[in-house]
């Protein structure tokens, strides 16, 4: 890109035919002029800005972010949740899925490619201005003028420009930061509820199995007329209040897995429930009372 030292064209060249041998001669009448050529070179690197990013998320969470070379290739993601996802699902594993998975977080790291591209133009010079003028008249001269215009002023904020560039450029990789160490704080949140919510519907299992074998007994006795119809219908009503918690949770449950595939990529299709160290082992479905209700 050219830039002049003024806001001033350059000289022009005059053509003249001559009137001997129609040809053309150019005059070399030059007015000496001095010009600032200013090269402005700057291109958008992959890299730039998602390494620290990279850098950061590793320092306060201890995940990679993938992203370290710029945006990674879709098919190859792919094939590496499918590693991942074959022993079945960690909290660590889960945070690094949602870190180069996460819908919303991968369009927050094309924000920082954008924002690249910004503090690049920031250092270029605007376009100059090219005029041409070609005259004609009666006589036997004709005149072809040309000029180049460049913004004395571009050349004073040039450097203004760029250093608020940079600085803009500089938050926005903060921001990503950010974002990403949200993702694993929410990440490692749902993963935690999915947690519990194995836990809880694993205990109410155990509870609905041990409330069924006392309601059978109740039954036989109640049958046999060892109990009133009270102690039977009570008996019988906390069996169907522990069926209606454990389905209850149950659903919860449901809900806590899709909130947690959400935040790692994996809607529309199923991912492994955690298996972490020390989550408790899934139970059978509940057991169905045995025997019928009857009041004598």
């Amino acid at each position: 890109m050219l830039a002049s030292s003024s806001n001033r064209q350059l000289p022009a060249l005059v053509d003249r035919r001559s009137p001997r041998t129609g040809g053309w001669r150019t005059s070399h009448r030059l007015i000496p002029v001095t010009l600032l050529l200013v090269v402005g070179c700057g291109g958008v690197e992959a890299a730039r800005g998602h390494d620290q990013v990279a850098a950061l998320v590793a320092d306060r969470a201890g995940a990679r972010t993938r992203w370290e070379a710029g945006p990674p290739p879709d098919a190859q993601i792919a094939t590496w949740i499918r590693a991942q996802l074959a022993p079945g699902l960690t909290r660590q594993t889960a945070v690094e899925i949602a870190l180069v998975n996460n819908p919303t977080l991968k369009e927050t790291y094309e924000h920082l490619g954008a924002s690249q591209a910004d503090m690049v133009q920031a250092g270029l010079l605007r376009n100059p201005t090219l005029g041409i003028d070609l005259g004609f008249g009666n006589g036997p001269v004709s005149e072809l003028r040309g000029s180049i215009v460049q913004d004395f002023l571009d050349l004073f904020v040039l450097r203004t420009r760029k250093d608020i560039a940079r600085e803009q450029f500089v938050a926005d990789t903060l921001r990503v930061a950010d974002a990403a160490l949200q993702v694993v704080a929410d990440v490692s949140k749902a993963f935690f509820d999915v947690q519990a919510g194995m836990a809880l519907v694993d205990q109410r299992g155990q509870s609905l199995e041990t409330l069924a074998v006392a309601a059978a007994l109740v039954e036989r006795r109640h049958d046999a007329g060892n109990a009133t119809d009270l102690e039977h219908a009570e008996e019988t009503a906390t069996l169907e209040e522990a069926r209606l918690d454990l389905a209850r949770d149950q659903l919860e449950l449901v809900e806590r897995r899709e909130r947690l595939n959400r935040w790692l990529g994996l809607s529309g299709r199923r991912a492994p429930g955690p298996c972490a160290k020390g989550c408790p082992a899934r139970r059978r479905s509940c057991p169905r009372r045995r025997g019928s209700t009857r009041r004598r």
